[in-house]
């Protein structure tokens, strides 16, 4: 019995890939110029056809129309929540090192969360220099959230003065 061998197996796959290349598979050729979405049976290619052909008339109905969005506030308002709730400062916030504790991870959860901002983004306007540095104080946030009732409470009470901020715009 022959030694199976790295070399040997590779050599082996080499020429299996070559012989497939060198001929036309004439099954797949046939196959393939029955539909131009789909490889399989008269009934998976029907499927395929009334999905594509929803899909494209959904995509003609609801193409003309503008569809409201949420409208979430940007970092600088959420900023502005946080200050008013959890009674921090600007420089604070942009302060490195560890005087406000969980608080200031908090509220950069609560800038990239609420607004919809990139960790990038925050990471900028905080005067960080990778958004790597908001993703772990994020992660430390969501487990003192988790972990707080009375941190959550704070931080649900952001997310109330912020609607009630977009009332008062509105």
């Amino acid at each position: 019995m022959d030694r199976v061998t790295r070399k040997g197996c590779q050599k082996a796959y080499r020429r299996y890939v070559e012989g497939m290349l060198e001929k036309d598979d004439e099954t797949f050729l046939s196959e393939a110029g029955k539909s131009r979405y789909v490889i399989g049976d008269e009934k998976a290619r029907e499927r395929a056809e009334a999905e594509l052909n929803s899909k494209w008339i959904e995509r003609a109905v609801k193409g003309d129309i503008e569809w409201p969005e949420d409208r979430r506030p940007d970092v600088a308002t959420v900023e502005e929540g946080v200050k008013a709730v959890l009674g921090v400062t600007g420089e604070d916030l942009r302060f490195h090192g560890h005087r406000l504790g969980v608080v200031k991870a908090v509220a950069l959860e609560l800038c990239c969360r609420l607004s919809g901002a990139t960790q990038r983004a925050v990471s900028q306007r905080f005067g960080y220099r990778h958004e790597s540095a908001v993703g772990r104080a994020r992660r430390a946030a969501q487990i003192a959230l988790a972990a707080d009732p009375k941190l959550a409470r704070q931080a649900a009470g952001v997310e109330k003065w912020l609607k009630n901020h977009a009332k008062a715009r509105s």
